[in-house]
């Protein structure tokens, strides 16, 4: 097991399983030591708990091709498609040339900068997080991403809790007045109890 440079990259050399007759494997890193440092541990980490270190090394997968995969297989079936769609839509403007690794938690901050700069409402950039950790999610469950979840670590904004309202005693009237008979009862009923 080891760590060493060759030109400008760092390189991991390891072998699974531990010992001479285990296949030996090595990873090209890239430019930083700490990083490289911290993929050989946990490489190590994964051989002393039994596990294979070369299923951790996942193949970039573009967030355009994750996205169509996530409408088709998870967002089809949901009540709010339609929301989601318009949010991927939005989503694809901004990432759509990047792969899943590339994008990281100053561009996802950077993101909600340029939507708040555009003149978005801040809820509005919280549903489109939302969206973006839901694939996020997804595609660690499906494999294509090792690692956190970039957009946990980017904090949404405090909403409002919204506005809450009754009836006055001439709208509850006009609404009665106004209701199919077979439905006063009902009305009724939810205005004295508080129903909504």
């Amino acid at each position: 097991m080891a760590l060493y440079k060759e030109g400008k990259n760092w390189y991991i050399d390891y072998r699974y399983p531990e010992g001479r007759k285990g296949k030996r494997i090595r990873e090209k890193v890239g430019p930083n030591k700490d990083e490289a440092t911290i993929i050989l541990s946990t490489r190590l980490k994964d051989i002393r708990h039994g596990r294979n270190p070369e299923l951790r090394r996942i193949t970039p997968k573009p967030f355009k091709e994750m996205v169509t995969e996530f409408l088709e297989r998870h967002a089809a079936n949901m009540k709010s498609r339609k929301s989601i769609k318009s949010n991927t839509n939005i989503l694809l403007e901004y990432f759509d040339e990047m792969t899943l690794q590339e994008i990281t938690p100053k561009v996802i901050a950077d993101f909600i900068n340029i939507r708040l700069d555009e003149g978005v409402e801040k809820s509005t950039t919280n549903r489109q997080r939302t969206c973006l950790s839901t694939i996020f999610n997804t595609a660690i469950d499906w494999g294509y991403y090792s690692g956190t979840n970039p957009v946990e670590q980017v904090k949404q904004y405090k909403e409002s809790p919204g506005r809450f309202r009754f009836l006055s005693g001439d709208e509850a009237s006009a609404l009665i007045a106004n209701a199919p008979r077979h439905l006063r009862a009902a009305i009724v009923c939810a205005l004295y109890t508080g129903g909504r």
